[in-house]
């Protein structure tokens, strides 16, 4: 279904993911923050992912948005998409300029505290 390589930094590249579901949390942050679903395809298929808390962050880097249009780039640019480790769902989706840095800096593992 998908495919993983690890590269240098903890952030991984990785193959298309088929099958994208959105919990009933993401779809209405998505609607509420004008997020469409074609973008959010995009990111999680072209983009990079950081795997911390047992989430999975996916973001688009310089690289790949290069390869779109002006106009796309700037919806892409910032956008994070948080997915379950386990399956394909996505817990939410939202814009941060700062997204890589802040995700770097989040511990490994969540606490129970």
């Amino acid at each position: 279904m998908k495919r993983i390589d690890k590269t240098e930094k903890g952030i991984l590249t990785k193959g298309e993911v088929s099958v994208i579901n959105h919990s009933r949390h993401s779809h209405k942050r998505a609607a509420q923050r004008g997020i469409q679903n074609s973008w959010v395809s995009t990111v999680v298929n072209e983009g990079q992912v950081i795997f911390k808390q047992g989430i999975r962050f996916f973001f688009m880097t310089g690289k790949e948005l290069r390869y779109h249009t002006p106009s796309m780039q700037k919806h892409l640019k910032s956008l994070v998409i948080v997915m379950a480790d386990d399956s394909n769902t996505i817990i939410t989706c939202y814009k941060n300029k700062d997204a890589i840095s802040n995700i770097k800096r989040k511990r490994k593992r969540l606490s129970k505290y």
